[in-house]
């Protein structure tokens, strides 16, 4: 929510917002259904490439990567387990097949890459920018103004919680595993709820005060250059060039 990634003067960065969001999905797509190890390496390098020409902080990036590895690690270890095959190494009872490495491996590769994809293309433009795309992409008004209002108001909530919080300490309050814990924080998230609600309503009326119809309507004008056009064709080509690498396995 801090949009640290948005604040930059990069190539990428000074790019049409709808140039980003039409190439990221049809390469996380396209990265989406590839099985092929080549194809799955080619999209990771082609990422990494796209983070270089954004400028972004690599601690920043890694930082976000760990969330995704994370669950990663975690299917490194159950799919080898559950996945059925060919046994690659046997300890006791347990039995890791080769074929849930593999599953493992490529959901590695795949994950990584379309992260890595996003971050540099959605995270380069703020949240507000790229709703308006969403706007202008017709997708669902209910939709566009749902990310909207999460843009908003999600660091109000959290004030709430934080004030919350700090209410709970002061009266000694400490987590531990019992009911008068469980109840507590029960009594937390109800009371969040219910901040949540009154909030909504009170900015809803404000709204209406103000002569809102049920449309959102963007200041700054979207500008399609050369560039966005040059970018495009680019990575058009390159996506289809992988989905030929993808194809052309399939008829082999």
């Amino acid at each position: 929510m801090e949009e640290s990634f948005a604040r930059g003067n990069s190539y990428i960065h000074n790019l049409d917002p709808r140039a980003k969001v039409l190439i990221a999905t049809i390469f996380s797509i396209m990265l989406a259904i590839a099985t092929r190890h080549i194809v799955l390496w080619s999209g990771l390098f082609l990422s990494i490439a796209i983070v270089f020409q954004a400028r972004l902080k690599f601690a920043m990036v890694f930082k976000r990567l760990k969330v995704v590895n994370i669950m990663n690690v975690f299917l490194w270890f159950f799919l080898p387990l559950t996945f059925p095959g060919h046994s690659l190494l046997q300890l006791g009872p347990f039995h890791f097949t080769s074929e849930g490495c593999e599953m493992a491996y490529m959901i590695t590769l795949r994950s990584n890459a379309i992260l890595l994809f996003c971050i540099a293309l959605l995270s380069s433009s703020s949240l507000v920018s790229i709703a308006h795309v969403f706007s202008s992409m017709k997708i669902s008004n209910k939709l566009v103004y749902i990310l909207f209002f999460t843009v908003r108001y999600i660091t109000v909530i959290e004030c709430q919680y934080e004030q919350l919080r700090k209410a709970m300490r002061l009266r000694c309050f400490k987590l531990r595993a019992n009911v008068h814990s469980y109840r507590s924080l029960g009594y937390l998230i109800g009371m969040l709820v219910v901040r949540s609600y009154a909030r909504a309503k009170r900015v809803y009326q404000a709204m209406l005060c103000r002569g809102f119809k049920g449309k959102f309507y963007a200041i700054d004008r979207f500008s399609w250059t050369t560039g966005d056009t040059i970018f495009l064709c680019t990575c058009f080509c390159l996506i289809i060039g992988l989905g030929i690498a993808q194809w052309t396995r399939i008829l082999i």
